[in-house]
């Protein structure tokens, strides 16, 4: 009787055979390759795209924010939106008994936005904001008011009844610090 015959081999092909012949891996691994984008790297640069958005987004709309602190010389009052600036004075602290022997300051900004800070005798600030068109903000103290303008050109004062008009032509620049005192001059 005849020996079955053993089934021939099927040559590699020469590609392969050399990985192989190199110390590579099986044909099989060796052809698969990857040539698509990383997906987690794009994830992840994704991700980060919209966080970076979403914090200049809520930094924009945070922008136009005052923060007035609440103190026993000043009515506790809402922030005013951006869309409907209050046309309304802000009340003296004492709207019966006006501060005849202090400093009363009335700053207003027509056209423009100006940010303020108004600190009171003794250096501790009252208010701390962004002014802008049609705004108005009155201040009082017994002994000084100190006005820290971001943008002196667009504010008008009012200083114990007198007009001072802009306080960039007193301070000599667009940002500068005024304090106010007590008499007719007051500046």
């Amino acid at each position: 009787p005849k020996a079955p015959k053993a089934p021939k081999a099927r040559p590699a092909p020469v590609s392969a055979m050399g990985s192989m012949a190199a110390g590579g891996a099986s044909p099989r691994l060796a052809s698969k390759r990857r040539t698509g984008a990383n997906w987690t790297s794009a994830m992840l640069v994704a991700a980060a795209v919209v966080a970076i958005l979403s914090v200049g987004i809520f930094a924009l709309a945070n922008l136009h924010r005052t923060f007035e602190p609440v103190d026993a010389r000043s009515p506790a009052h809402p922030t005013p939106t951006p869309a409907a600036p209050s046309s309304t004075p802000v009340p003296s602290p004492s709207p019966s008994h006006p501060a005849v022997d202090g400093v009363t300051l009335r700053l207003q900004v027509a056209a423009g936005s100006s940010w303020v800070r108004v600190s009171d005798g003794s250096g501790r600030p009252i208010y701390e904001g962004l002014l802008t068109s049609g705004d108005r903000k009155d201040f009082s103290d017994p002994r000084s008011l100190t006005v820290r303008y971001g943008n002196s050109s667009v504010v008008s004062v009012l200083l114990n009844g007198q007009n001072k008009g802009s306080p960039a032509s007193s301070c000599g620049g667009i940002v500068c610090t005024q304090q106010y005192v007590p008499g007719p001059a007051g500046g």
